[in-house]
């Protein structure tokens, strides 16, 4: 689940370079985003200083990604799970049941 929360940036950090990348995503990605016509997009690239091979390869979904150094994120989901026991689990709470460790650890 935590390597899918990742950004198309924090995933473009990992690239290695010259990697296999499967453009079957990209295509897919160009595909159902209809409203970004070509210009748009290389200007995005342009923009954002990224190859089109660099953005194919954050748009995989299983990217091998160890933990990089800016993923502060990361370590305050770590420890709020961590400190999460399902014994404060209120059943009553319904739709803040997902929110409840978060909404725990900002208390």
């Amino acid at each position: 689940m935590i390597k899918r929360a990742r950004t198309i940036q924090e995933k473009r950090r990992a690239y290695p370079g010259h990697a296999d990348v499967d453009y079957g995503y990209l295509k897919e990605w160009r595909n159902t985003k209809t409203l970004l016509k070509d210009k748009f997009y290389h200007e995005m690239l342009n923009e954002n200083d990224m190859t089109e091979e660099e953005f194919a390869f954050s748009l995989q979904p299983e990217v091998n990604l160890d933990k990089l150094e800016e993923d502060e994120w990361y370590d305050i989901y770590t420890e709020i799970m961590e400190e999460f026991s399902e014994d404060k689990i209120d059943t009553k709470s319904g739709v803040g049941l997902l929110t409840m460790p978060f909404s725990i650890y900002f208390t």
